[in-house]
Parts: C-alpha cells; sequence; structure tokens
C-alpha cells in the first residue's frame, strides 16, 4: 500500500467513484487492476482511468504502458503481497459501490 503522500491520482480518483465505468453486461467498475513485473518488482497498474475526463477501459497492455509513462503504478516486493492488494481494493470498491446513487437506479427502473 502507498504512502499517503505517494497515492496515485488513479488511486484517488477510484477511491471516490469518479472511475465509475458501466460494462458491457450492465455492471459497474470503479477500479481494474493489471499486475506485471518490472526492474522494480511486481506492479500493480489501473486497467480504468479517467482520460478526457471521462472514465475509460484499457487493454492490460494500454494499461501497462500508460503506466509506465506516467510512471503511476504502484511497486510491490511480491506478486503475492501486489495481487492480494489488487484482491482487497476490488472487494473493498465492491461493497462501498455496490447500492447504485438513487437516480441510476431510478433510471434503471424506467423512470424519467
Amino acid at each position: 500500500m502507498p504512502n499517503k503522500s505517494e497515492i496515485p491520482q488513479w488511486l484517488i480518483d477510484a477511491n471516490a467513484g469518479r472511475s465509475r465505468l458501466v460494462n458491457p453486461d450492465g455492471g459497474i467498475s470503479t477500479v481494474k487492476t493489471v499486475g506485471f513485473q518490472s526492474p522494480q518488482g511486481y506492479m500493480v497498474a489501473p486497467s480504468i482511468r479517467i482520460i478526457g475526463g471521462q472514465p475509460q477501459s484499457l487493454t492490460p497492455q494500454e494499461a501497462v504502458e500508460m503506466a509506465l509513462q506516467r510512471r503511476d503504478a504502484i511497486p510491490f516486493p511480491t506478486q503475492q503481497a501486489g495481487d492480494q492488494y489488487s484482491q482487497a481494493l476490488h472487494q473493498r470498491h465492491a461493497q462501498q459501490f455496490a447500492n447504485p446513487p438513487i437516480l441510476e437506479l431510478l433510471k434503471m427502473l424506467g423512470a424519467k
């Protein structure tokens, strides 16, 4: 887990729900990550980013390339530590954002 002074913008956006993305199946994602090995160790990078003011889904390759370019992947000493962090992050977001805001819920029910 990064220190508070080292929290990357993508994680701040995800934690605030700004990177909320509607999936093709109708589900909502606020965070998706991809892990990769680098000379600095095992890294975790986002595959949902705010681009042009809108959340965008990236392929794993795009996610890694953008993280390397922006230097905002989170380093971990091992793949196991990175994977555990990613799982915990996904689970926390699933709980935190499980109930959609009332306006989205009303739209889903057909309200205009």
